[in-house]
């Protein structure tokens, strides 16, 4: 396998966090009491896994305007599949058909209430904080949606 399709890929391993509203607490936006999940910030995520970096003296990630392009397709392409059961959907197929083809690239995904959880979850893999401590990654971009995260890590 050559560098231009060499990717690390990386399963979930936390659990989604849930919200639920308290009985008698309807809302118009939420007539029924039903389940509420509050997706992560996304520069907040990324703020997070650069203080972890910094605190191993490893090299902040920078924003990268591309990878969130890549990032936010990856989001929207996992929407109504089954991710956990089939890891890194599309991923391959997307990596060659994008403008990051010719980097190296790793993909964290998760769902979780808040960015400590998703970031902790991360850490706590060991898959998922090899990606996060990679000295080679100097960029960075996460996209979500409504049920998911996705942070592409890339090589300059």
């Amino acid at each position: 396998m050559n560098k231009k399709t060499a990717f690390i890929l990386l399963l979930i391993s936390i659990p989604i966090v849930v919200v639920y509203s308290k009985m008698g607490e309807a809302s118009k936006s939420n007539p029924r009491n039903a389940t509420v999940v509050t997706m992560p910030d996304a520069l907040s995520v990324e703020e997070k896994v650069n203080k972890h970096r910094i605190s191993f003296n490893i090299n902040k990630l920078e924003h990268d305007k591309v990878l969130c392009d890549f990032a936010q397709k990856r989001v929207d392409r996992m929407v109504g599949v089954d991710w956990v059961a089939t890891p890194h959907p599309f991923m391959e197929e997307d990596h060659r058909n994008s403008p990051v083809s010719d980097r190296l690239i790793s993909e964290n995904v998760g769902s979780g209430f808040n960015e400590d959880v998703v970031v902790e979850g991360w850490l706590n893999s060991k898959g998922h904080r090899e990606a996060i401590e990679n000295k080679g990654y100097t960029k960075t971009c996460v996209a979500t949606n409504k049920s998911l995260i996705v942070q592409i890590f890339a090589e300059k």
